[in-house]
């Protein structure tokens, strides 16, 4: 992923550390939909939010979405998830 990209890689990461935490580890091979919807197994009252999280993430880098504001919007949705700080 391009370095530009930065912020919601970040994001994504403090969401798999989360994930490990609840006992859904990441795997390189899983695709961030993929994943949000095996943490959704473990946390079902977030799956909209997990599964609104992966499609961000995936319009901003795969995509090449939204850009900034984007970003901000991805790291409100995961403090919404796993708390700030988490």
């Amino acid at each position: 992923m391009k370095a530009r990209h930065g912020r919601a890689v970040r994001e994504f990461l403090r969401l798999a550390r989360w994930g490990e935490r609840m006992g859904v580890a990441y795997r390189g091979s899983q695709g961030p939909l993929e994943y949000a919807r095996a943490l959704e197994a473990r946390a079902p009252a977030k799956a909209p939010a997990l599964e609104a999280a992966a499609r961000l993430f995936e319009e901003l880098v795969y995509a090449q979405g939204a850009g900034g504001r984007g970003e901000r919007e991805l790291g409100r949705a995961i403090d919404g998830i796993v708390g700030r700080g988490g």
